[in-house]
């Protein structure tokens, strides 16, 4: 498999960089994931869906960091100190980059999943109909 012959799994790289999170700068760390998914080449359905994985643990990793480092500016703002050294423009090209990823992965979320559902509905009615037609074809049966 890809990441088998890469070393590590994503898992074991992110249990890695958790464990070292308070030596480790956090631009390095998400300079490591971001190399692991760009070296990621899957050559079949297996390799595909396990890549896949391993990508939503890194998108989660990031965001839990995002979502501590924001938790430390709201309590900042709460306590009436100084938001850091953020300034509105900083806020904003966040805001912008946040909207913009998140329409996008929301979009492609509802899209696939209704896409899934909707051949799903067809595979149902399909088995439907023909379970049907077994049925009225025993019934025609007269003895």
């Amino acid at each position: 498999m890809a990441e088998e012959e890469n070393g590590n799994n994503m898992q074991e790289v992110l249990a890695q960089l958790q464990q070292q999170a308070p030596k480790k700068k956090w631009s390095d760390t998400c300079k490591e994931l971001f190399e692991k998914i760009n070296a990621m080449d899957p050559k079949d359905r297996l390799e595909y869906s396990t890549c896949v994985f391993d990508i939503i643990q890194a998108i989660m990793f990031s965001m839990q960091g995002w979502t501590q480092w924001y938790k430390i500016q709201f309590q900042t703002a709460f306590n009436k100190k100084p938001l850091s050294d953020m300034n509105e423009e900083d806020w904003k090209a966040i805001f912008c980059f946040f909207k913009e990823i998140g329409a996008a992965i929301l979009n492609y979320d509802m899209n696939f999943t209704k896409a899934v559902e909707d051949r799903q509905e067809k595979e149902r009615e399909e088995k439907l109909q023909k379970k049907e037609k077994t049925v009225k074809k025993k019934s025609t049966y007269v003895s």
